[in-house]
């Protein structure tokens, strides 16, 4: 194990930056980085004094850990420092850019803004904070989007957690990197024309083209329920999903399919692929296929646009690719590593965002003990292999996820499985169809009977999924769990797999003290 450690680069990188991000966050210590700093560089300069000799490179590591650690904890507290208001509560007039398309909300219209010029009495300043600014609901503001620009009059205030917030989402606005929040009625806002310096950015363009391609989209489905699966498989927008299903997916462990992320992109990725298996698995030919495939994903993030999930999976992929290309072992941790590792690199406050640790942690777990649930039955036949696969992958994701969705959302699907059995495939060929008919779409008018099979498809979803949840007991809910109680049930799931497959008696003692500390830590 430890030599597999060795032989994973990122993996060892990711740990120094994990704490510094970790460090920064949570404790402030003063001059802590820059005495990490010095002790890195230090470390580094006496390697090289010694002229890099075999018995002293621990130096070298102690260096690496050490920067890292340093940089990453800037990083973060130069993030944080972003999210820092100290205006006084009084009315100013602001320039805004609204950075993604409005959310409706009961009485008013939510958006996500990037304050970059405020006038207050000593005149016109610049700055740099991403803000949430509410606006009055009317016909304007409902049609405000992503890339419009806007001078408001309105009183922007520091967000301060409710206390009868629950502790894991305290910070939530910190960690999306808004600094403050303010509303503003119908007669304190207007349309303007962007500054000078004004460079159209890639997402408003994103979301510009995914707009027109949701309209499309509700002229192939009418119907709203079905309308609502079908932007939420193919675009992750979940804006028209109802409250009633809504519900029945997050009672059945079926939300997850909704949020345009590694099921969808590996879906489209496989499918994209397999034409090329006709042609061998040589290098030139895995080279080839890879040039062709990782650009049409990129794409594919591009129309969906470029939510962080959906840029996560494609990064992740676009390693897995350049992996293949160079020879190397392609899905392994850490490939996993170095996609975390450049995505922290852009944001730190990312490892603190729930996705990103859904994400990984489902991908983390699948590549680790899926292996060991794939050991315990093994048939020549294709379709039951298929389905034992699907089933050892989807426990290994939600062993990944169980704990992280009892700390966030207080409960757990028992239904996860049956549920998994039945969506994932249906999305794979709803993903695929849906492209397929945007495709055609722009080419021919489809007529009726061309589109009842994805119609057909969409209703099946919605029907087996609420039937799902009649199912007694599907979900346990108001379910309690700390920090401490989800590494725990982590351990606890690991070393249970572990005994169960070896049969080692180390296991044993292991869960055995684990479950004395959570005695002793519960008491």
């Amino acid at each position: 194990m430890y030599k597999t450690f060795l032989r994973m680069p990122f993996l060892r990188l990711i740990l120094p930056c994990v704490a510094g991000i970790v460090t920064s966050y949570y404790i402030d210590v003063p001059y802590l980085y820059l005495t990490t700093f010095i002790l890195g560089l230090g470390a580094f300069v006496s390697f090289y004094l010694l002229k890099r000799q075999f018995a002293y490179r621990y130096l070298s590591g102690i260096g690496i850990n050490c920067l890292l650690f340093a940089f990453f904890g800037m990083l973060t507290l130069s993030a944080l420092e972003k999210t820092e208001w100290n205006y006084p509560p009084k009315s100013y007039r602001y320039k805004v850019k609204i950075l993604e398309d409005p959310v409706p909300k009961a009485r008013s219209n939510r958006c996500n803004i990037q304050i970059y010029s405020i006038e207050t009495e000593k005149g016109e300043e610049k700055v740099n904070r991403k803000a949430i600014l509410y606006l009055a609901q009317d016909s304007l503001s409902g049609n405000l989007i992503a890339g419009d620009y806007l001078c408001v009059k309105t009183i922007f205030k520091k967000q301060e957690p409710s206390p009868n917030q629950l502790p894991q989402y305290a910070n939530y606005q910190k960690i999306k990197g808004y600094a403050c929040s303010g509303y503003a009625a119908s007669n304190n806002w207007e349309l303007i024309t962007p500054p000078r310096s004004y460079i159209p950015d890639i997402q408003s363009k994103a979301l510009h083209f995914r707009r027109n391609l949701l309209r499309l989209l509700e002229q192939i489905v009418p119907d709203k329920r079905q309308f609502s699966i079908a932007s939420g498989i193919l675009f992750g927008d979940k804006s028209s999903v109802d409250n009633d299903l809504r519900t029945a997916l997050s009672i059945t462990g079926g939300a997850h399919v909704l949020a345009v992320s590694g099921l969808h992109v590996g879906v489209l990725y496989g499918a994209l692929l397999f034409p090329f298996g006709f042609f061998g698995n040589s290098k030139k030919n895995k080279c080839l296929r890879q040039l062709i495939v990782l650009p049409v994903m990129w794409i594919f993030a591009f129309i969906t646009g470029l939510t962080p999930s959906v840029v996560r999976a494609t990064t992740m992929l676009s390693f897995y690719g350049l992996a293949e290309i160079a020879g190397k072992k392609s899905f392994s941790l850490n490939i996993v590593s170095a996609t975390a590792f450049f995505m922290l690199l852009y944001n730190p406050m990312y490892l603190f965002d729930i996705g990103f640790q859904l994400s990984f942690s489902a991908v983390v777990t699948i590549i680790s003990i899926n292996p060991l649930l794939q050991r315990l039955y093994y048939t020549n036949n294709y379709v039951i292999r298929y389905i034992w696969n699907s089933i050892t992958i989807s426990t290994a994701a939600q062993i990944g996820t169980m704990p992280l969705t009892i700390y966030y959302f207080n409960q757990f699907p028992v239904v996860f499985l049956l549920t998994n059995l039945f969506v994932i495939p249906l999305v794979g060929i709803l993903l695929t169809m849906l492209l397929i008919y945007l495709v055609f779409s722009h080419i021919v008018i489809l007529p009726e009977f061309m589109i009842y099979p994805l119609r057909a498809l969409l209703q099946l979803f919605i029907s087996g999924v609420e039937l799902i949840t009649k199912i007694p007991y599907a979900c346990i809910s108001d379910l309690q769990l700390d920090i401490s109680g989800s590494i725990s049930l982590y351990l606890a799931s690991f070393w249970l797999i572990k005994l169960f497959i070896h049969k080692k008696i180390l296991f044993a003692y292991l869960l055995s003290l684990l479950a004395l500390f959570q005695v002793i830590h519960y008491l």
